[in-house]
């Protein structure tokens, strides 16, 4: 299992951050996105990690 933070309270050099969570999970095969946030910011954080 993989788990990467997509949105979190705080900014990164790669992410922008805002108030909520967002987990991209990686499970024998299977993509699942925990949350999204409080806004459409995961799509915009989920490109700029490389992620689908």
């Amino acid at each position: 299992m993989h788990m990467t933070v997509i949105v979190d309270n705080r900014s990164t050099g790669e992410v922008e951050g805002e108030w909520g969570l967002c987990i991209y999970i990686e499970y024998k095969g299977r993509n699942i996105l925990l949350d999204s946030g409080g806004s459409e910011l995961f799509f915009d954080n989920c490109k700029n990690s490389g992620k689908k």
